[in-house]
């Protein structure tokens, strides 16, 4: 879990105890700092993933599938089958990016529907 948040967002300030390291005091950008630690390849993937989560965060198309078509060699092989779906559907994704629709409202107001059905039919 912590792996996949963003590196912004890692707590470094509050320490609580960590079951897999002996229940020592950690916090949750030293639990991550560790866990890279371990591996190589991991290191890499989770800096490179790192890159293009802070390229969609900010909604920069352009970077973000820069960093898609760029992909170093290094990063792990898994990565790579990702890539291939962020290719195929580049139109969509930089839509998403671009405009500032979002379909938030669509699905709140289907979710009120669906309860009202649910409490009307018992």
């Amino acid at each position: 879990r912590l792996l996949i948040k963003r590196q912004d967002k890692l707590v470094y300030d509050k320490w609580t105890k960590w079951r897999n390291f002996g229940w020592a005091y950690l916090t949750e950008s030293e639990v991550v700092d560790r866990l890279l630690s371990i591996s190589d390849e991991l290191r890499i993937a989770y800096f490179y993933y790192q890159e293009i989560l802070q390229a969609f965060h900010d909604k920069e198309a352009d970077t973000f599938f820069k960093l898609v078509r760029t992909m170093p060699n290094s990063v792990p092989k898994e990565l790579h089958h990702i890539k291939k779906a962020f290719i195929t559907y580049e139109s969509g994704i930089r839509l998403a990016l671009e405009l500032p629709y979002s379909n938030a409202k669509i699905e709140n107001l289907h979710t009120h529907i669906k309860a009202l059905k649910r409490v009307a039919y018992g």
